[in-house]
């Protein structure tokens, strides 16, 4: 809460922790704040609903998607419908978003490539060059990032939780990682206007 590591250093791993609970979740118990934390670090409990709907990738995420598939000689149609789409559905959502899976709606840009870096040594809190073969290898591993969940800022009548200017917190996991419920590997980013 006080830190706020924004995830661009491996020294910030540890820094946040998806914790999983699979069977009996009786067993849990509820804990009293400890009583020298400060009254702005104490988060009030909220319920959370949950509901579907759909989701749409990024600009660079659609990019790669396609590419993925071997689409190369894209007309500028495309695109072009492409963003009207995206157009349409970021004027339809609300500004406040969390959630589970899908898509980031990233805020400083897509995310996967430096979770690829930063889990493998690299800092990425300023600008930086890799050889070739370094970068091609961090790209393909890029690839085997996800959105796991992302919160917004939470706001109520007596409570804030903010992350930077009116940011958002993403968790990030390998997919297979994800399929062996192993999330101990999963990766927080900051990111704020």
């Amino acid at each position: 809460m006080e830190t706020m590591t924004w995830g661009f250093s491996p020294e910030d791993r540890g820094s946040a922790k998806v914790f999983y609970y699979n069977g009996d979740i009786s067993k849990l118990k509820r804990r009293e704040s400890p009583k020298e934390l400060d009254k702005d670090y104490k988060m009030p409990e909220k319920r959370i609903v949950f509901s579907n709907r759909k989701d749409i990738p990024s600009y660079e995420e659609f990019d790669e998607i396609l590419n993925d598939m071997g689409y190369e000689d894209i007309n500028d149609e495309f695109y072009d419908e492409y963003e009207e789409k995206l157009v349409k559905y970021i004027e339809n959502d609300s500004n406040t978003i969390s959630k589970f899976l899908g898509y980031a709606d990233a805020i400083q840009g897509d995310m996967k490539l430096e979770c690829e870096e930063v889990t493998n040594g690299i800092s990425c809190g300023k600008p930086h060059e890799l050889e070739k073969s370094m970068k091609e290898k961090m790209n393909e591993g890029s690839k085997e990032w996800q959105l796991l969940f992302q919160l917004d800022t939470v706001e109520d009548d007596d409570f804030e939780l903010m992350f930077g200017d009116c940011g958002r917190i993403y968790y990030f996991i390998k997919k297979d990682e994800l399929k062996k419920k192993n999330f101990d590997s999963s990766w927080l980013i900051l990111q704020c206007y």
